[in-house]
C-alpha cells in the first residue's frame, strides 16, 4: 500500500504511482488510490476536483479510506503479508494504520516523517519561511530583538504579512519586556494564520489543504506519544536536507526509542535528500520489504 503526502495528491500520477510501479515491477502487489473528492480517469490522463467533498478531509478520514483499502487487500489476499509505506503526511497514515490495525500490518516503512506535535512542524514552516528571510529588515539596529519602533516600521512587498506593522506591539510582547525576540515574533505569525488570517481559503491556495485537516491534524497525538501502541516493524528513512520535516526530530526520536526500549523501530539516513524520495531510499524499502516475506513465498515466485 503506497500511500502519498498532504495537498491534492492523486492516484496515478506523480510521487505515489512511481512507488506503486516500482514495487510492482519487484513482485509485489501494489495499492493506491485517490483522496476522496479526486476521480482519475480511466487512462491516467486527467483527473476531475471536487472541492466540496475534498475540502471536508481530514486525517481522520485519510486514515478512515486508508484503513478501508486495507480491509480490501486483506480480504483480496488473505495469506499475503501486507506492507504499508508513506512519506510526509503518509507518514502520519502509515504509522495510524500499524497502531490500530497490528494484526492486518506485517511492515512499515516512512520518509519525510513527521513526528512532532503538528503545531511545532506547521510553525517552523510558516514562521521560518518568512522571518529567515525577513528578521534583517525587521531588526534594524541588529540587537536579536525587535522594538515597537522597528517593527512599524517594517515594510514589505508580501501583502500576507502587512499585517505585521498594524498589529498592536503589546499582543506579540508575550515576555511584556518592551521587545521582541524571534520566537516571540515566530509565534504571533502562526497564530495569526492559524487562527485570524481573514483570507479562508489560504491553506487550501497556499498548500492544498483545509482549514478542517489543519484542526484534525493539531488534535491527532504525535508519533512520540503514539508509538508506545506500536509494535510492528517500522523503517523509518530520513533525508538529512529536509526542509519541511527536520532531521533533528528524527535524531531525537530514534534517541527517545532507543531509551524507552522501541527495537522495532530503525533508522537510516540519507545525506543530501530533501523531503523527497531517493532512488537510493526505494531500493532501500524494497529491501526493507523483502526481508519479510517467507522464504516459501521467495521460492514461489523464483519458480
Amino acid at each position: 500500500m503506497v500511500i502519498g503526502g498532504s495537498g491534492l495528491t492523486h492516484a496515478g500520477f506523480g510521487g505515489p504511482s512511481k512507488f506503486a510501479k516500482a514495487f510492482g515491477d519487484s513482485g509485489f502487489i501494489s495499492v493506491e488510490w485517490n483522496k476522496r473528492g479526486l476521480i482519475t480517469n480511466a487512462d491516467l490522463t486527467d483527473i476531475y476536483k471536487d472541492f466540496a467533498v475534498y475540502n471536508t478531509t481530514t486525517i481522520d478520514k485519510i486514515y478512515a479510506d486508508a484503513q478501508s483499502v486495507l480491509v480490501f487487500m486483506k480480504s483480496k489476499y488473505p495469506l499475503l503479508p501486507i506492507f504499508v509505506l508513506g512519506g510526509s503526511e503518509g507518514s502520519v497514515t502509515t504509522t495510524l494504520l500499524a497502531e490500530r490495525n497490528a494484526n492486518s500490518v506485517t511492515a512499515v516503512a516512512t520518509f519525510g516523517n513527521v513526528i512532532m506535535p503538528f503545531i511545532q512542524t506547521s510553525s517552523m514552516q510558516v514562521s521560518d519561511l518568512f522571518l529567515k528571510e525577513n528578521w534583517k529588515k525587521i531588526d534594524l539596529d541588529q540587537s536579536n530583538s525587535v522594538d515597537s519602533k522597528e517593527l512599524s516600521e517594517f515594510k514589505t512587498t508580501d501583502e500576507e504579512f502587512d499585517f505585521l506593522a498594524k498589529s498592536a506591539f503589546s499582543e506579540i510582547d508575550l515576555s511584556n519586556n518592551g521587545v521582541l525576540s524571534y520566537e516571540e515574533l515566530a509565534t504571533y505569525i502562526v497564530n495569526y494564520f492559524v487562527n485570524n488570517y481573514p483570507d479562508k481559503d489560504f491553506w487550501y491556495k497556499s498548500s492544498g489543504v483545509s482549514t478542517q485537516y489543519l484542526d484534525s491534524m493539531f488534535r491527532l497525538a504525535p508519533l512520540t506519544s503514539r508509538s508506545l501502541n506500536i509494535t510492528k516493524p517500522v523503517f523509518v528513512a530520513q533525508g538529512e536536507d529536509d526542509w519541511n520535516t527536520p532531521v533533528k526530530n528524527v535524531y531525537d526520536f530514534q534517541v527517545q526509542c532507543k531509551t524507552l526500549g522501541k527495537t522495532n523501530f530503525s533508522f537510516k539516513y540519507y545525506a543530501g535528500v530533501g523531503h523527497a524520495p531517493s532512488a537510493e531510499m526505494l531500493n532501500d524499502f524494497i529491501l526493507y520489504f523483502n526481508s519479510f516475506i517467507p522464504l516459501r513465498l521467495n521460492s514461489l515466485s523464483n519458480n
